[in-house]
Protein backbone atom coordinates (compact mmCIF):
# COMPACT_ATOMS: atom_id res chain seq x y z
CA UNK A 1 0.00 0.00 0.00
CA UNK A 2 0.46 3.55 -0.31
CA UNK A 3 -0.17 5.81 1.98
CA UNK A 4 -0.51 9.64 1.31
CA UNK A 5 -1.30 10.97 4.55
CA UNK A 6 -2.88 14.33 3.68
CA UNK A 7 -3.73 16.18 0.64
CA UNK A 8 -4.29 19.85 1.25
CA UNK A 9 -4.82 23.32 -0.88
CA UNK A 10 -4.99 26.63 0.36
CA UNK A 11 -8.53 27.54 0.90
CA UNK A 12 -8.34 30.61 -1.68
CA UNK A 13 -7.10 27.94 -4.21
CA UNK A 14 -9.58 25.45 -3.65
CA UNK A 15 -11.96 24.42 -6.69
CA UNK A 16 -9.63 25.77 -8.96
CA UNK A 17 -8.44 21.98 -10.00
CA UNK A 18 -5.55 21.79 -8.12
CA UNK A 19 -5.91 19.29 -5.60
CA UNK A 20 -7.66 16.75 -8.83
CA UNK A 21 -4.82 17.92 -10.82
CA UNK A 22 -1.80 16.43 -8.32
CA UNK A 23 -4.20 13.08 -7.86
CA UNK A 24 -4.47 12.55 -11.69
CA UNK A 25 -0.30 13.12 -11.43
CA UNK A 26 0.39 11.10 -8.37
CA UNK A 27 -2.15 8.04 -8.97
CA UNK A 28 -0.58 6.77 -12.35
CA UNK A 29 2.62 6.78 -11.03
CA UNK A 30 1.36 4.81 -7.63
CA UNK A 31 -0.61 2.42 -9.87
CA UNK A 32 2.87 1.77 -12.26
CA UNK A 33 4.76 1.30 -8.67
CA UNK A 34 2.47 -0.75 -7.43
CA UNK A 35 3.38 -3.66 -10.16
CA UNK A 36 7.09 -3.82 -9.32
CA UNK A 37 6.77 -3.43 -5.54
CA UNK A 38 3.53 -4.93 -4.41
CA UNK A 39 1.59 -2.05 -3.86
CA UNK A 40 -2.22 -2.70 -4.24
CA UNK A 41 -3.64 0.32 -3.41
CA UNK A 42 -3.40 4.18 -2.12
CA UNK A 43 -4.64 5.29 1.02
CA UNK A 44 -5.21 8.42 2.29
CA UNK A 45 -7.03 10.21 5.58
CA UNK A 46 -9.47 11.81 4.14
CA UNK A 47 -10.98 15.05 6.10
CA UNK A 48 -14.84 14.51 6.81
CA UNK A 49 -15.49 17.79 4.78
CA UNK A 50 -14.21 16.45 1.38
CA UNK A 51 -15.21 12.89 1.78
CA UNK A 52 -17.61 13.17 -1.18
CA UNK A 53 -14.88 15.06 -3.23
CA UNK A 54 -12.32 11.68 -2.79
CA UNK A 55 -15.41 9.35 -3.58
CA UNK A 56 -16.22 11.59 -6.86
CA UNK A 57 -12.35 10.60 -7.74
CA UNK A 58 -12.66 6.63 -7.06
CA UNK A 59 -11.80 6.39 -3.47
CA UNK A 60 -13.52 4.07 -1.31
CA UNK A 61 -14.23 3.87 2.65
CA UNK A 62 -12.07 1.11 4.00
CA UNK A 63 -14.63 0.87 6.85
CA UNK A 64 -18.04 0.10 6.74
CA UNK A 65 -19.99 2.96 6.28
CA UNK A 66 -21.89 2.34 9.44
CA UNK A 67 -18.40 2.84 11.21
CA UNK A 68 -18.10 6.52 10.17
CA UNK A 69 -19.29 7.85 12.94
CA UNK A 70 -16.26 6.77 14.80
CA UNK A 71 -14.13 8.52 13.60
CA UNK A 72 -13.12 12.39 14.69
CA UNK A 73 -11.63 14.47 11.80
CA UNK A 74 -10.36 12.55 8.87
CA UNK A 75 -11.90 9.20 7.48
CA UNK A 76 -9.29 6.63 5.78
CA UNK A 77 -9.87 5.62 2.25
CA UNK A 78 -8.57 4.35 -0.27
CA UNK A 79 -8.01 3.42 -4.13
CA UNK A 80 -7.40 0.38 -5.41
CA UNK A 81 -4.93 -0.19 -8.16
CA UNK A 82 -5.31 -3.92 -9.14
CA UNK A 83 -7.34 -4.86 -12.13
CA UNK A 84 -9.68 -7.34 -11.33
CA UNK A 85 -9.59 -9.11 -14.98
CA UNK A 86 -6.14 -10.08 -14.85
CA UNK A 87 -6.75 -11.60 -11.47
CA UNK A 88 -9.66 -13.43 -12.89
CA UNK A 89 -7.48 -14.57 -16.48
CA UNK A 90 -4.98 -15.51 -14.41
CA UNK A 91 -6.73 -17.60 -11.98
CA UNK A 92 -8.37 -18.84 -15.09
CA UNK A 93 -5.25 -20.07 -16.92
CA UNK A 94 -4.18 -22.15 -14.12
CA UNK A 95 -6.81 -24.31 -13.99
Amino acid sequence: MTCLKCLAVDRKFQASGIGSAILQYITPQCKELSEFIGCRCLIIDAIREKVNWYKDRGFQFIDSEDNLKEYDVTIPMFIDFRDDEIVIDYFEEEV
